[in-house]
């Protein structure tokens, strides 16, 4: 699919890569050697690579990668702790509101310019 976009772009001096569905990082050993290929594949062009992550995996290793290859990247979040958790757990039960204010004080104070300029935030409205 990758060369498919690659060849079907040639008029584009700009391409950008989505990762979503799920949770992407579920996958992340395909996420990396699907930016590697493109890159190795693109010449002449600049690519861009964004993410919709519900942010629970945002280990150590991923960060330095969507770091080091500037991805933009979105986080859900259904609202405060409270609302978040009644809705988003892991298989234990557990909510991830948690691991993912953790996840994001990790990248806020290691990477504090990638924090402020490519992490943002989707929240869906509450239900009444």
């Amino acid at each position: 699919s990758i060369d498919f976009f690659i060849e079907n772009s040639s008029d584009s001096e700009m391409l950008t890569i989505s990762f979503y569905g799920g949770e992407p990082f579920m996958c992340f050993e395909q996420i990396r050697q699907c930016v590697e290929y493109t890159l190795l594949k693109t010449t002449g062009k600049k690519v861009s690579f964004t993410t919709t992550t519900n942010g629970s995996l945002l280990n150590k290793s991923i960060v330095d990668f969507i770091v080091k290859y500037d991805f933009n990247v979105m986080i859900s979040l259904d609202g405060p702790k409270e609302i978040h958790d009644m809705n988003r757990v892991f298989n234990n039960g557990k909510g991830t509101y948690d691991i993912i204010e953790e996840n994001l004080q990790y990248i806020k104070e290691f990477y504090p310019d990638f924090f402020k300029k490519n992490i943002i935030f989707h929240s869906y409205p509450l239900q009444f």
